[in-house]
């Protein structure tokens, strides 16, 4: 089987990012799933912030202890 694809590329300091889709992908689509990833990747930024937050409460409240 053949398939084509389009691929788009960002280089971002030394790391190469991809993302491979279909060649009739219509870009509305596109848009929809870039908003899709870029919800979860915020949704887990948040989750990483909030962790980061607890971790550093606990350890004032330690230090004060």
């Amino acid at each position: 089987m053949i398939k084509q694809r389009t691929i788009l590329e960002v280089k971002i300091g030394e790391r190469l990012y991809e993302l491979h889709c279909g060649a009739d992908s219509p870009l509305g689509e596109l848009h929809d799933a870039l908003m899709r990833m870029k919800g979860f990747t915020v949704d887990r930024m948040i989750s990483a912030h909030r962790e980061e937050q607890e971790q550093a409460e606990k350890q004032v409240n330690c230090d004060v202890c």
